[in-house]
């Protein structure tokens, strides 16, 4: 009862947040309530059942091979899905060496988890970083690097990676278009 009482009184403090109200009460600010609660219910009924603990086992055996059969392994499951998902730039970013995708908010950001974790688990030191709405606090990590940038941008979303550009302040150039995407440099100071 303790944790439910805990995950509502975090959605009424959230509820109040202007943060929250100026982005339409959208509903991902519900889902650490909706983690707690399902946590609260799982404690209840799992002490409904206590004294048949030998149920336990049986039902849970049985919910691990019901979502097995359902979704696959997680691992391998989750990794395809985050390839489909936000791996659609990753090749172009390994094969240009691209140090930066710039563009939309929501292309970047995913694409620069994607291809970061896929450069990781090559074991590869290199870094990608995004260059988007709310991208400032990295800018300092890849601008002064003293190296020229190599940024690659969607074709459709050139408009808004070459305002980013603009706005750095940076020299920097078109280089070429590969496919659908765009190259730009973006040189050191």
């Amino acid at each position: 009862m303790v944790i439910a009482l805990a995950g509502l009184l975090y959605m009424l403090i959230v509820g109040t947040l202007a943060h929250v109200r100026t982005n339409q009460y959208y509903p991902r600010y519900s889902l650490p309530f909706a983690s707690v609660f399902a946590v609260a219910v799982s404690i209840a009924l799992l002490a409904a059942v206590q004294s048949r603990l030998s149920l336990v086992p049986t039902c849970l055996t049985a919910m691990l091979i019901i979502v097995a059969l359902r979704y696959g392994l997680p691992e391998l499951h989750l990794r395809r899905l985050l390839a489909r998902e936000y791996g659609s730039m990753t090749p172009d970013v390994v094969e240009t060496k691209a140090t930066v995708i710039a563009g939309d908010y929501w292309t970047v950001w995913p694409a620069v988890f994607h291809a970061n974790m896929y450069l990781y688990e090559k074991g590869r030191r290199e870094t990608v970083f995004g260059l988007a709405q709310r991208s400032e606090i990295t800018h300092s990590l890849w601008l002064r690097s003293g190296k020229t940038s190599v940024v690659i941008a969607k074709h459709a979303e050139r408009s808004a990676a070459e305002g980013y550009l603009v706005e750095l302040d940076h020299p920097n150039t078109f280089v070429e278009r590969l496919g659908s995407y765009d190259l730009f440099t973006v040189s050191p100071r």
